[in-house]
């Protein structure tokens, strides 16, 4: 069962990182595995892709156990590539934690605000 979402409700385009976490329990009666995906999908007019895989975790889970799975997500995972340079745009991305892109279990959604930042290229694809 997935369960908890926490995402900061806005963040600047320059941060550095956004932390996303979530709690995932076993509601079985055996040991089980999880990979646990996050997506992400622009709210805005950002050029993006409807839904991004931005990160995964497996996890391990015994009966009846719940565990908290972060991601940090690093500012340049929300950058597009436009006029031959990287940018982070400001506006509003959902983040999506689930099984699958056909089994998104929770959402919330992040306004980031300030200029946009420009970069050479990126050095960041997936969350730690």
């Amino acid at each position: 069962m997935y369960s908890n979402i926490i995402v900061p409700a806005s963040v600047k385009t320059n941060a550095g990182y956004i932390e996303v976490s979530c709690n995932i329990k076993n509601t079985g009666s055996k040991e089980g595995t999880e990979i646990v995906q996050l997506y992400i999908s622009p709210n805005s007019n950002q050029p993006l892709k409807p839904i991004q895989l931005k990160g995964f975790q497996r996890v391990d889970l015994k009966p009846g156990e719940m565990k908290t799975v972060t991601f940090k997500v690093s500012s340049q995972q929300l950058a597009h590539y436009s006029d031959n340079i990287w940018r982070i745009d400001a506006g509003e991305y959902e983040f999506k934690i689930g099984a699958s892109s056909a089994d998104i279990r929770l959402n919330a959604s992040c306004k980031l605000t300030g200029k946009p930042v420009k970069m050479e290229r990126r050095t960041v694809l997936f969350a730690k």
